[in-house]
């Protein structure tokens, strides 16, 4: 009985080992031979020396680097511009608001006057035909 013991613990469940299966290589992501080549090559060849983002607006232009727009001509505006330039768009900022103000009240008063026109409207059709009916 003991023998039979000892070869049930010795006796795995389902085989000796465990071996899974060897999986397949992979295959090649691309067939280009372009990984191939070496960067200054790929750069000759193909173009991919790519530069800064850079644009012209009103004859100025603009280089973007580090996060932000530079100005390719070299002169940077000078603290007394930029005070006058940050000075002018808060201006502008708040004359904006007023005039949203300005349309939300104007479109206020539209749906009002529209409302009161509708009922003396409503009223005038109810009297003409209140005196239609007396006659």
């Amino acid at each position: 009985m003991e023998t039979f013991k000892k070869s049930l613990t010795n006796m795995p469940l389902f085989g000796n080992t465990f071996s899974p299966k060897k999986t397949p290589p992979r295959k090649s992501a691309s067939l280009s031979n372009l990984h191939t080549l070496d960067r200054s090559t790929r750069e000759v060849e193909l173009g991919l020396e790519y530069g800064a983002p850079a644009m012209n607006i009103g004859g100025q232009s603009l280089k973007f680097e580090e996060g932000q727009w530079i100005s390719e001509s070299g002169g940077t505006v000078s603290s007394k511009e930029m005070q006058r330039i940050k000075k002018r768009n808060q201006q502008l900022e708040a004359e904006n608001v007023l005039l949203k103000l300005k349309i939300d009240l104007l479109l206020d008063m539209l749906t009002e006057t529209t409302a009161e026109s509708h009922l003396m409207e409503r009223e005038l059709e109810e009297i003409k035909s209140h005196h239609r009916r007396k006659k």
